[in-house]
């Protein structure tokens, strides 16, 4: 019996490392249908476990199903569990008929499903809300060994295992899980990391290096117009100094949402360095980008940026504008261009917009 029930062991760890792959990118709980999608995951895991379990007398059958259904309530609320245990119930009647065994099986594994996603509400650990849903689990399957089996030793020789390897494996499952869960979220951590800005949420230098040179390489391809705005906020240095780098930070994260906002789903928006952001404007015009920009120009302008203690001020910022093909034909200068732009239009008194190189 135990070798059965290691064997169950090993293939619930062995589906958590896979799965913990599959949602590697985006976790099992962003939406209702990835937890529909996790839980009919648990479901045929929990089905897979049937097909290795225990026989017993009059169609009781022993396995770790339960802790699947246990592992997708937590993981994915209350629609993953109901899809892990609509599942398995429908198999254990397809694999074992219907019968006051499977009956009682699938009784269990409702209210197992409502009790665990009672505890996934409360505060505690996710290792403790496992631990005492397993516990609930082992309570459950012993009321219901006690009505289907008649035999006092066999019912305690099922109860001493079943316990024991039910406990240990459902912490080392709960263990992996957590270990699973916690790399998954550290991988998805470095991954934004690497091409966003960890202060405004734009991205950032290198992932505009690379999109800029995707949108050239699509431009000279199809001979679409590439448009670029260079933004510099106008006397930053002063306002650092006068407020502080902690206020200067608030001012630069609200002045990446208004460009996220301006840029659209068209536009990328980055932020290339202290106070210098940019936005590509894949298949736009000069007039177009001109447009863009000026929209920037006076929605920074009129917007009361918060400081700390309440206070509020007005900034200003320049804009520089360069297109492909209309502002140059070498399409590699569009940068330099724009950056001299920009700083044509720092020189002729900030806060403006030019699109005219000296």
């Amino acid at each position: 019996m135990y070798k059965d029930l290691i064997s169950n062991i090993a293939i619930m760890i062995s589906c958590l490392a896979v799965t913990g792959q599959l949602t590697r990118i985006k976790p099992m709980d962003t939406s209702i249908m990835t937890k529909i999608v996790g839980g009919i995951a648990a479901g045929l895991l929990g089905s897979l476990l049937m097909l290795f379990s225990v026989k017993i007398e009059n169609n009781v059958i022993i396995d770790f199903r339960n802790l699947a259904v246990i592992i997708a309530t937590l993981y994915g609320g209350l629609p993953s569990g109901l899809a892990a245990g609509a599942l398995i119930i429908c198999n254990r009647f397809a694999f074992f008929g219907v019968n006051p065994s499977s009956l009682t099986a699938s009784f269990v594994i409702i209210v197992i499903i409502l009790l665990t996603s009672y505890l996934k509400k409360s505060k505690a650990t996710l290792f403790t809300k496992f631990l005492l849903a397993n516990l609930c689990n082992v309570l459950l399957f012993a009321i219901a060994i006690t009505f289907l089996v008649k035999n006092a030793d066999l019912r305690m020789s099922l109860l001493l295992y079943y316990g024991v390897f039910s406990l240990v494996g459902g912490c080392l499952s709960a263990w992996v899980c957590d270990f699973i869960n916690r790399s998954n979220e550290n991988y998805r951590k470095l991954k934004v990391s690497a091409t966003k800005d960890f202060l405004t949420g734009l991205n950032n230098v290198r992932q505009f290096d690379e999109t800029w040179n995707n949108k050239v390489s699509s431009a000279i391809q199809t001979g679409e117009p590439l448009s670029l705005l260079v933004i510099d906020i106008d006397y930053f240095k002063l306002i650092n100094d006068k407020y502080g780098h902690p206020d200067g930070d608030r001012i630069l994260k609200q002045l990446g949402e208004l460009l996220a906002d301006a840029a659209g789903n068209t536009g990328i928006a980055a932020r290339n360095g202290g106070e210098e952001f940019s936005i590509i404007l894949p298949g736009m015009t000069k007039t177009g980008a001109k447009a863009v920009a000026e929209t920037v120009r006076k929605r920074v302008q009129e917007h009361a940026f918060s400081l700390s203690g309440d206070k509020e001020i007005n900034i200003t910022v320049s804009v520089g504008v360069a297109s492909y093909p209309e502002t140059t034909n070498e399409i590699g200068q569009l940068i330099k261009q724009a950056d001299e732009c920009l700083y044509r239009a720092k020189n002729l008194g900030r806060n403006r917009v030019c699109a005219e190189a000296v």
